[in-house]
Formats: structure tokens, sequence, C-alpha cells
């Protein structure tokens, strides 16, 4: 059997570890809505696995607040270029002429009308 000191020292030890276990571990009690959504999040995308819930939730914080304006921006960047050669595009195809042609049954151009709003000229 464990004497007097044994147990001092055992219960001593228990005492250490369950103040090192408050020290790490994480309150939300002040706050209930957010603890509930939180709690709600954990167990619907992470099988109630906290840890893995607050990692996500930090990672898309990292991710939306470090750098989101460089992404914004390359992205919007990509749009501009985009649109700036459709644009293009379409007055190119404004200022060609269109032609109607008049082929034989062999193929062979007979005629070339130039149309301007859908009549030819």
């Amino acid at each position: 059997m464990m004497d007097e000191m044994e147990m001092k020292e055992e219960e001593h030890k228990f005492e250490e570890a369950l103040e090192e276990f408050k020290k790490k571990t994480l309150k939300i009690g002040n706050c209930e809505k957010e603890k509930t959504r939180f709690m709600q999040l954990a167990k619907e995308e992470f099988q109630n696995n906290y840890a893995m819930a607050l990692k996500w939730l930090l990672d898309f914080r990292d991710g939306l607040l470090t750098s989101p304006n460089q992404e914004l921006s390359d992205k919007i960047d990509l749009l501009i270029d985009r649109i700036n050669r459709l644009e293009q595009q379409f007055a190119e195809q404004k200022e060609k002429p269109k032609t109607k042609m008049i082929r034989s049954a062999s193929g062979k151009i007979i005629k070339e009308l130039e149309e301007e709003n859908g009549r030819c000229l």
C-alpha cells in the first residue's frame, strides 16, 4: 500500500497536471451564440473535432485577411484583359464590311456585294 508521503506526492503530481491542462484548454463562455455556432460547425463539418474546426477557421482567416487584395487584384486584371480582347474583337468585326457572295452551283464566286445593315449596296 501507498504510504501517506507517496499519496501526497501523487496528489501533487495530479494537481500539477490539472493546472497544466487548464492552461492549455480553450474556454468559450462569454459568447454563447458564437460558441453554439462553433460547436455546430465542428459537429457538421469536422465530426466534433474542435481542433480541426479552429484550424480551418484560422486558415480561412489567414487566407482572407492576409492576401485577399492581391488575389482579387489578379482576378480583376484577368477580367479586364478578357473584356479588352472581346471589345477589340467586336470593334474589328464591326469595321469589316460584310460581303455577300453569289456563287454558281460549282462554288465559283460570280459576284460579291457589300452589305450594310442587312442590305446589299
